[in-house]
């Protein structure tokens, strides 16, 4: 077992039908691999509660999971800044209440999810605001200046300056940051350059979704994995093919990725799954 499976989210989608069950092949091989955590798409409370104490229960490692329907999304009164934060809270404290301890928020709720004891993650960053679609083979593009974008940017700041534990990437390209075209999940100008040296962002990094990608990275899921850990990201998040991540973490390790910074990706990843779990 490879500790750079810690750095992948593994996805286990519930069907209406037949619950978790057509994931079962799934959940072993995940938790064979080593995954850091997962992603739960769907499911009722009671099963989204039971399959959360048993992958914790069989996991060697505190695991990050994350569950469905993001906290505070659907807040009436969604413009009402106590509403949000209300609804956030509640949110939650319902992903605790069946095992997950990681929801995507809203940038303005950080510190109310936090609160909660929950990881939030805010996302994606810098934004998919007028992004325009792309030819096949390339990212969709936003093609905002600089001055424009850096307007668009101040909730990202202030979800940083609140703490915030983790922020997705987006798979669009951003020319006026990036020169090259490289989509945000894979730019070390925008991941490193910005999010890291810039804004001083210290939390988890994480990649949207990598079943996502493969209008900007036609090859496959390990060479998605491996542009996105040289950009600077330290989570895989949800790819089709965990063990194809995998094999691409580890031949970029020590060559196009420098081990130190694979260990710095586990060593946050670590002390967040610890925080998490309290």
């Amino acid at each position: 077992m490879s500790d750079l499976a810690r750095l992948i989210i593994a996805a286990l989608e519930w069907d209406a039908a037949l619950g978790f069950a057509p994931a079962e092949g799934e959940v072993e091989r995940a938790l064979a691999l080593g995954v850091g955590g997962f992603v739960l798409l769907g499911g009722d409370a009671d099963a989204v509660a039971a399959l959360t104490a048993r992958l914790r229960a069989a996991a060697r490692h505190p695991l990050l999971i994350m569950a469905a329907p993001h906290a505070g999304a659907t807040a009436p009164g969604a413009r009402d800044a106590l509403a949000v934060s209300a609804a956030a809270r509640q949110g939650a404290r319902e992903a605790r209440g069946v095992g997950a301890n990681w929801v995507m928020a809203p940038v303005d709720a950080v510190d109310a999810v936090q609160r909660e004891g929950v990881l939030a993650c805010i996302g994606r960053f810098p934004g998919e605001g007028g992004a325009a679609p792309a030819p096949r083979g390339a990212p969709s593009t936003v093609t905002a200046t600089r001055d424009e974008l850096e307007r668009e940017l101040a909730p990202y700041l202030d979800a940083i300056d609140a703490g915030v534990a983790s922020i997705m990437t987006a798979h669009v390209a951003y020319p006026a940051l990036d020169a090259s075209g490289a989509p945000s999940t894979a730019s070390h100008a925008i991941v490193h350059g910005v999010l890291r040296q810039a804004y001083g962002f210290e939390g988890l990094i994480v990649t949207a979704p990598l079943v996502e990608g493969s209008g900007w990275e036609p090859r496959g899921e390990g060479h998605m994995a491996a542009r996105a850990v040289a950009a600077g990201c330290d989570l895989l998040f949800h790819p089709n093919d965990p063990a194809a991540v995998l094999h691409g973490l580890e031949v970029a390790a020590g060559r196009t990725v420098p081990r130190a910074q694979l260990d710095a990706s586990l060593a946050r990843r670590d002390h967040w799954a610890r925080w998490a779990e309290g």
